[in-house]
């Protein structure tokens, strides 16, 4: 989705015009969206919730054919009701200076090739040197990712921590299509997860991952009634 992150600056991006979304097509490819835990609940009605093999922080599955997001239709409408924040503020990603961490200072970047620019139309991304309004929700929501962020990959760790990660190949059954599979990923074990002694199961709730357990569980049911089962 991102294709030549650059910073944001005033001095070279002053004429900068940011266009409103028409459509979803920036993000017809992508495949995975992090997520954060205050995303849970919505984006557990719509999407798997899957956890990428290398990735510290869980993902919406929305794909299962390589470069094909099943939740932007042809004309470039998103098939769910709920947009997850790692699409909504594109173009905008922050980069934490080196050194520095959580919560310390950000570079914000942003993809110069997006097709959300404009010189002409559009609402200015700068009133003089400051970010528009505009702009500055996407930033505020860039850095209100970043500090749950840490909340979230705690909570992976604990889950992992609790040995209940186990890898998966996800098999797609498409009337009409191939099957299609998606390697890489891991899944909580349910029989594991249920197996748990009281200790155990005790420390999982005191680490405040159980609300992500349950809600990686139910959103596997999105594989058949959701667009990924009929793209």
């Amino acid at each position: 989705m991102y294709k030549n992150l650059v910073p944001l600056r005033h001095t070279e991006h002053a004429g900068l015009r940011l266009l409103p979304v028409s459509n979803y097509d920036f993000a017809s490819e992508l495949m995975l969206a992090p997520i954060v835990v205050d995303e849970l609940a919505e984006a557990a009605r719509e999407y798997p919730i899957v956890f990428p093999r290398d990735a510290a922080l869980p993902a919406v599955l929305l794909g299962v054919q390589r470069g094909r997001n099943a939740y932007v239709g042809d004309n470039g409408q998103w098939l769910a009701s709920y947009v997850p924040a790692h699409i909504r503020h594109y173009p905008f990603m922050l980069t934490r200076l080196p050194g520095k961490g959580d919560g310390q200072d950000h570079v914000v970047m942003m993809d110069a090739d997006s097709p959300l620019w404009s010189k002409i139309e559009g609402e200015p991304v700068f009133d003089g040197e400051s970010l528009t309004p505009v702009a500055q929700r996407s930033v505020d929501l860039l850095r209100a990712m970043s500090r749950r962020q840490v909340t979230t990959r705690a909570m992976v760790q604990a889950i992992a921590a609790a040995g209940l990660f186990v890898e998966r190949t996800v098999r797609v059954k498409r009337p009409g299509h191939p099957d299609a599979r998606v390697s890489g990923l891991r899944a909580v074990d349910e029989k594991a997860f249920n197996a748990l002694s009281d200790e155990a199961f005790n420390a999982l709730r005191k680490s405040g991952a159980l609300p992500l357990v349950y809600a990686h569980l139910l959103s596997w049911a999105n594989f058949r009634q959701g667009p990924i089962g009929r793209a």
